[in-house]
């Protein structure tokens, strides 16, 4: 989950941990299926000649595309890391960790590859008995994780996205639609809340399929790496149904918002080192912020960050 992967992160800065990426080759095709089920398939395109017309395929192992074939290959995945001595941990099953002489390491699976990180000669053992038991390939040291590029120093680390800017500027040209050509100093335009659309003033069907496709794109960016902007991305997101020229415009400037500050990111700086130890004790900080009266239909709004 994100909230497991954002703790990693931060003991991977506090205790100036190594981290190793291993891309599980064919992730989605190392699964089997359990219990005697069974799937059948019609033959692929191109090969139909080759057998009668109502000729059905049984499935040996998982495919792209099947609702089974992501738990198939979690399955394969926790049992090469039961064999390479790590533990699922209670409160997220893709989260695994070993204490190895009274150090930690931990990994992390996400889509088709695990995260490895820990003390260097402890995260560098751990990847060769993954590599071991599993069919993985060796991405070497992390320099991104789900979609995300990171760049580390002494004690700090910082997430950013500049995959899905890119995306943003390729797909939408938002700063064809600046006012004056002035890029926004703000995600949103301060002190207002973005209301419904008059009658008449909805979108043509295209405009629905671009409002929310393009909140989409700016949701995922935002959650993993420019949290200052969520609450102008929740506001987009409760007008998906009927947007209008004012919501699409509202869009368009947090698009240009997030573009004109490309080296914004999430920064993690915890302010104590840490040995890596069992014995320590952590200090969590936290942000909360909410919003009532500016909302016309008086809807409290609540947010916070640990």
């Amino acid at each position: 989950s994100e909230m497991a992967i954002r703790i990693v992160l931060v003991l991977m800065a506090m205790a100036s941990w190594f981290a190793y990426i291993v891309d599980v080759e064919g992730a989605f095709l190392a699964g089997r299926f359990k219990n005697g089920e069974r799937i059948f398939m019609e033959a692929p395109e191109g090969y139909r000649k080759y057998y009668p017309s109502l000729f059905l395929l049984q499935l040996q192992r998982a495919l792209h595309g099947l609702a089974q074939a992501a738990m198939a290959f979690f399955r394969e995945a926790a049992k090469a890391l039961k064999l390479a001595g790590f533990h699922r941990n209670d409160a997220d099953p893709c989260l695994y960790y070993a204490w190895e002489r009274g150090k930690l390491t931990a990994a992390m699976l996400w889509a088709g590859g695990m995260l490895l990180a820990g003390p260097k000669e402890a995260a560098l053992e751990a990847k060769r008995k993954i590599l071991q038991v599993f069919g993985c390939k060796d991405a070497g040291e992390m320099a991104g994780y789900a979609g995300c590029a990171a760049e580390r120093g002494k004690g700090w680390l910082k997430v950013a996205q500049p995959a899905g800017l890119r995306k943003i500027e390729d797909e939408f040209n938002p700063k064809q639609h600046c006012s004056k050509g002035r890029m926004p100093a703000t995600p949103a335009e301060p002190g207002k809340i973005l209301s419904q659309g008059e009658q008449g003033e909805e979108q043509p069907k295209e405009g629905h399929k671009a409002y929310q496709s393009g909140c989409g794109l700016l949701l995922h960016i935002i959650r993993w790496a420019r949290q200052e902007a969520l609450n102008a991305a929740r506001e987009l997101t409760g007008h998906m149904r009927k947007p209008a020229t004012k919501h699409m415009k509202a869009m368009y400037r947090c698009m240009n918002y997030l573009l004109s500050t490309p080296e914004r990111g999430y920064f993690i700086k915890p302010s104590r080192a840490w040995d890596g130890t069992d014995e320590f004790k952590f200090k969590l900080m936290g942000k909360s912020d909410s919003e009532y009266l500016t909302d016309p239909d008086c809807k409290s709004v609540n947010g916070w960050s640990i």
